[in-house]
């Protein structure tokens, strides 16, 4: 305590007196807010989960649920075996196709019958159509037909090239979508001349079960089921990605016995029937190396919270020692502790602010990002007309994936800037502080515009018209890949997601002015907020106004074990930029000089002198007692043992 002739030293000279109460409708308030927190956590961890193993390609092809769509050319090995197997409508056949179309259907159909193949066969769900879905329109028109037979398939193929202009940012800032669009009688030439570029060629060939129809002139009603494959290139001979499905429509016909032609004079979508989706998604050696980095990020993350579980002991420097890579990755999960246990971070810090888990979670989502924007684009589309719980909880959680990629982002930052600032001393770069988010609550809510990032690359990608091979000739139009369907919105959503950023950081920072400022006064969470790579600031949660200083200081007294477990977290799963306190040297020297004209007792200062957190050149983090000399690991363990409390200011 103070006495009247002691020199106060602010902020490391006075000893613990106290620190503001709390109301007890402020502790209900923040029981009701941490409850709610816990949920969203637990519901986005959830997500996770089911994209792991819902969302994972190689199991969905393992099962094997999407080999049912072999089933109309399993006995066809190439695209003159479908001509011979089934009868085409005479004005949309085979001929009807352009040289590269043509490629890319023999190209999938072999892929798709072979035992090894270079796609993962998955299926994607089963949807309840209404009427109004136009995916039969299609077989309306003139047929040959044998009637001897005991039953006759019949097939429909078309191929175009979609063409596209602008972005959702030139559609929101400029009439490029509704001024100078273009007609469905343009040719390419035109369609160039007004700015649109080819970003998809498409081949959809459907193919028929068999069925059968009366020998009558008179109107027949059939129902008739199909399978659809759809195979689409986002550039002029590029592995094309393959859309599968089974479904079935109501034919309204005529037969002609003199020609043995069937006239499909309408075909309607049965309303509420069921239509099967699915895909086939390439596999490369991003795929496969997405599937092992999201596993190892996993396994990673779990290890190092069951590591965290116990109390980690205090580690000091030991230049002597050297570490191997393979000791230095074992303490991420697995450091030396004692049996007691701890709480200081709980699963959600190793999932949003680890490094490692990071940077390997967010590499697996960027390496699967191709397959993810397809898988989620056809889901989506079949799942608006009759939203299911099951397939909108699949497509939850693919749209959750980009909230890592958040994450690397803020992390790229602070680590960028760590390299570039000029900062001499911790708490100096302001830009470093606002590359941090005071909670997960924040996180959460930039969450929720990745949710409309399906109904974003619609947007991006409204204005559009098809190009027939029936009214051109497709061959010399070739498609540039970063004019491709999906990597044309690329640049649009990347900057969807950094404005979301910096509007999420800068409303944290408003809304949360006293909160930044009371932690930019304590030594621990300047080493969170300016001096590592952490970008979440939940574990430095307790930290109130200290009393002693007035406005001048902030104190977080917390258990010896929570901060012991806290230097490991930093030390070993962030990456930590050495820079030291400000002015340390001087508040040293100053307190030494001011040592003999202090009252307070030894013992007062021995037990409940107020401590710093800082870092030495090499990043490693240490606990400076009143006297601003370094805590030992002998000393900081006993403490552990005895459980004691640690006063940081």
């Amino acid at each position: 305590m103070r006495s009247g002739g002691s020199t106060v030293v602010v902020p490391i000279g006075p000893t613990i007196s106290g620190v503001l109460a709390t109301s007890a409708a402020s502790i209900h308030l923040r029981q009701l807010y941490r409850a709610a927190v816990v949920v969203i956590g637990a519901a986005i961890l959830l997500l996770v989960a089911v994209d792991t193993f819902a969302n994972n390609w190689a199991l969905n092809d393992y099962i094997g649920n999407g080999n049912c769509f072999k089933t109309p050319i399993a006995t066809v090995s190439d695209v003159s075996g479908v001509s011979a197997a089934y009868t085409f409508r005479h004005d949309l056949a085979l001929d009807d196709v352009s040289q590269i179309g043509g490629w890319m259907l023999n190209y999938t159909l072999d892929e798709f019958i072979s035992v090894n193949t270079d796609y993962y066969v998955v299926s994607a769900g089963a949807y309840s159509l209404p009427a109004t879905t136009n995916l039969c329109s299609i077989f309306q028109g003139e047929y040959d037909v044998n009637l001897r037979a005991d039953a006759f398939k019949i097939a429909v193929v078309t191929n175009s090239i979609t063409f596209m202009r602008g972005s959702a940012w030139s559609h929101l800032l400029t009439k490029d979508a509704s001024e100078g669009v273009a007609t469905s009688t343009m040719k390419s030439k035109e369609l160039v001349a007004l700015d649109y570029v080819p970003t998809r060629l498409a081949v959809d060939l459907r193919l028929s079960d068999p069925f059968n129809i009366a020998n009558s002139s008179e109107t027949q009603h059939v129902v008739m089921s199909y399978y659809r494959i759809f195979p689409r290139s986002f550039c002029s001979g590029c592995t094309p990605i393959v859309e599968l499905g089974h479904g079935s429509c109501n034919f309204t016909l005529v037969y002609n016995d003199a020609t043995s032609s069937m006239h499909v004079q309408r075909s309607a979508n049965i309303d509420q029937s069921i239509y099967k989706l699915g895909l086939m998604l390439p596999k490369s050696a991003f795929s496969s190396a997405s599937h092992y980095l999201k596993a190892i990020a996993i396994a990673f993350a779990l290890g190092g919270y069951l590591g965290s579980r116990k109390t980690v002991q205090w580690s000091e420097v030991d230049h002597t020692a050297t570490d191997s890579i393979f000791a230095k990755i074992l303490r991420t999960i697995s450091p030396k502790y004692f049996p007691y246990p701890s709480l200081a971070l709980d699963f959600r810090m190793f999932c949003y602010n680890s490094d490692l888990f990071v940077l390997l979670f967010a590499t697996s989502v960027i390496l699967d990002m191709s397959n993810c924007f397809a898988a989620m684009r056809n889901m989506q589309v079949y799942n608006s007309l009759s939203p299911q719980f099951g397939i909108s909880l699949q497509l939850y959680a693919l749209e959750v994936r980009l909230l890592w990629i958040n994450c690397l982002f803020l992390k790229v930052l602070k680590l960028g800037w760590g390299v570039l600032s000029t900062a001499s001393y911790s708490g100096e770069s302001r830009l470093m502080g606002y590359l941090n988010l005071s909670s997960v609550t924040s996180l959460y809510l930039s969450a929720a515009v990745l949710f409309f990032v399906p109904s974003f690359i619609e947007f991006n990608n409204s204005v559009t018209i098809e190009l027939l091979y029936t009214s051109e000739i497709l061959d010399p139009i070739h498609i540039d890949a970063f004019n491709g369907f999906y990597l044309r919105c690329i640049p649009a959503i990347v900057v969807l997601l950094i404005l979301n950023m910096l509007g999420i950081l800068t409303l944290d920072h408003v809304l949360w002015h006293r909160h930044w400022t009371l932690l930019a006064k304590n030594s621990l969470a300047r080493q969170a907020i300016f001096n590592s790579s952490s970008i979440v600031c939940d574990y430095c949660d307790g930290i109130e106004p200290d009393t002693d200083v007035g406005s001048q200081g902030s104190l977080l007294i917390c258990k010896a074990r929570r901060l012991s477990t806290l230097q490991w977290f930093f030390m070993n799963h962030l990456r930590c930029f050495g820079l030291p306190e400000k002015e340390l040297r001087a508040k040293k020297k100053m307190l030494q000089t001011s040592a003999v004209m202090t009252s307070t007792s030894s013992e007062d200062v021995k037990n409940n002198a107020k401590c710093i957190i800082a870092q030495d050149g090499d990043g490693h983090v240490h606990l400076l007692d009143a006297g601003l000399n370094d805590v030992t690991a002998l000393v900081y363990n006993i403490k552990i043992l005895k459980d004691s409390t640690v006063a940081i200011q």
